[in-house]
């Protein structure tokens, strides 16, 4: 399905034109795909009251808190509920509750087995009750890829599950894996409540978005573009301007002489991205190229729906962003060559001139060398003020021993919390993943890009992006992610994060280091397996 052809793109433009600003007092259906079909509302100004938690299965014990190592970095991460309670004689665990609207925007699980019940306003009957299985693998038939997949034994669900006054869901199952992330609005705020007839109501809403993600394809394009072309010797730059007001909504950079580049993994890394919009002096995105792009050391195509990665046969490589960059005076990207190559690349801007939403994209990067893995530590992802909405992260890491290096949980604090509203179950949980799987994988919210082998073995690459599962924060964000390796060794660890923010809006991440820091270190060969006599 071509979904950007013009008679359909003028269509789906007229009918987003009548769409409410998101989110509205009152929401329909679909609203709550709204994100998709516009990614300009990444940077709308978030409402204050509309929050973002995760019901998760972390182990208790982390309640403590971090003065209690032991129970802070605790990793019995499986089969904890808020509660057991019974139904007809029926027992059941309790995943997740809360009084007040919402939709459920986000639901994983490693191990989905059992029914899943969901429960509405209080009702003692479920509105929903299917195999847990069905949330994922296509048998439902609101639940289809790609907003409902399983990728790498990860399990995920993007499809909006909303609820008027109150959610609670159940499982008939002890022992799951599982996060569900809900978006809570003001108690005056009116959503409709799921059921089946819902659910298939709009199944025409879920099949545009799921053809739009497949696709990769969006609802408009703009035919205004600016684009450089040339070759830059190290220490040399490459500069493009638009002036006046609007939203940027494509990135496309061509490395030209790709297959004629030697020490391509130096070269990327080495090679730098900043974008300064609204004559700053200081720029919002500051970070290695082919991080911007979604993807850590090396060419790793891939196939996102916000970043892409593509190798061509004449010998180049494409480099896409699509996520929105508005700005009301002026924006300019840079490209510096920080390697010792010379390059050869084109650089095209596609925007509009419309009025462009209030916040300003941000991304930037934290990387150290020879990290030690004892003890646990919280790596820090992101610490920003708001108001804004963390929509990506990535992460890349040199992990010399076959033996598993990501059982850290996510810790996300939202506006001064004490401990985190998202509390999550693994490194590869949160990108969506599940048990160490080594095998790559390219899907339009996550991927798994890069991994060397054999088993954790070498470079390991992941990022996810959040479109319907953004966090909104008004004051302040902080994203810590738990180093925990199975073995005491040091790592080369390195993360990329995007989020919307003011234009002056202030972060904590470290400086960008100089070139020679930043190249990626090469892997030995992994020594034989250890065997047990």
């Amino acid at each position: 399905m071509c979904v950007n052809s013009p008679v359909i793109g003028m269509l789906t433009a007229l009918l987003l034109s009548a769409l409410p600003i998101f989110p509205a007092q009152s929401l329909e259906y679909g609203d709550l795909l709204l994100e998709y079909k516009d990614l300009t509302q990444l940077a709308a100004m978030p409402v204050e009251g509309v929050h973002f938690r995760q019901f998760s299965s972390y182990d208790r014990q982390s309640e403590a808190g971090p003065g209690d190592s032991e129970a802070w970095f605790a990793n019995q991460d499986r089969g904890n509920y808020l509660r057991k309670e019974e139904l007809n004689g029926e027992p059941l665990f309790v995943m997740a509750e809360h009084m007040g609207p919402g939709v459920i925007r986000r639901i994983w699980s490693a191990n989905p087995s059992g029914d899943i019940l969901f429960f509405v306003n209080g009702s003692q009957e479920p509105a929903l009750r299917v195999p847990m299985l069905s949330l994922f693998d296509g048998s439902h038939d609101a639940f289809q890829s790609p907003l409902a997949t399983i990728q790498a034994k990860g399990h995920t669900s993007w499809v909006p599950l909303p609820f008027a006054k109150s959610l609670k869901v159940c499982t008939t199952e002890s022992d799951l894996y599982y996060h569900i992330g809900v978006r809570t609005y003001p108690s005056d705020f009116k959503l409709p409540s799921l059921s089946d007839k819902l659910l298939s109501d709009n199944q025409s809403e879920l099949d545009f978005v799921n053809n739009l993600l497949a696709s990769r394809e969006f609802v408009s394009h703009p035919r205004r573009r600016t684009e450089q072309v040339g070759r830059y010797r190290p220490n040399m730059q490459q500069s493009l301007w638009i002036n006046g007001r609007g939203t940027v909504h494509f990135l496309r950079v061509v490395l030209m002489n790709q297959d004629k580049l030697a020490d391509i993994d130096s070269i990327l890394r080495n090679m730098r991205v900043e974008i300064l919009a609204d004559r700053s002096k200081v720029p919002q995105v500051n970070m290695p190229f082919s991080e911007f792009f979604g993807a850590g050391p090396g060419l790793q195509p891939h196939l996102g729906y916000l970043t892409r990665i593509k190798e061509e046969k004449d010998g180049s490589a494409e480099f896409h962003c699509f996520l929105p960059m508005p700005f009301e005076n002026g924006i300019r990207l840079n490209i510096f060559n920080e390697s010792r190559s010379k390059i050869y690349i084109k650089t095209q801007l596609y925007f509009d001139t419309e009025p462009p939403k209030p916040l300003r994209l941000h991304a930037g990067w934290h990387s150290e060398l020879d990290v030690s893995t004892r003890p646990h530590q919280d790596w820090s992802v992101l610490d920003a003020e708001g108001p804004g909405r963390l929509v990506g992260t990535q992460l890349s890491i040199r992990n010399l021993t076959r033996t598993w290096w990501g059982e850290g949980d996510e810790k996300i604090y939202v506006d001064g919390e004490t401990h985190p509203s998202i509390f999550g179950t693994g490194t590869e949980d949160f990108f969506g993943y599940a048990w160490c799987c080594p095998d790559t994988f390219t899907h339009p919210l996550f991927a798994q890009t890069r991994c060397d082998g054999p088993d954790n073995y070498g470079w390991t690459s992941l990022n996810r992006f959040m479109i319907g599962d953004s966090i909104p924060f008004m004051e302040r964000i902080r994203f810590d992610l738990e180093l925990w390796h199975w073995e005491d060794l040091k790592v080369d660890l390195a993360t990329s994060v995007w989020w919307y923010a003011p234009l002056e809006g202030t972060h904590r991440l470290p400086p960008i280091p100089d070139p020679d820091a930043r190249d990626p270190r090469m892997v030995p060969e992994a020594p034989p397996k250890k065997t047990q006599n």
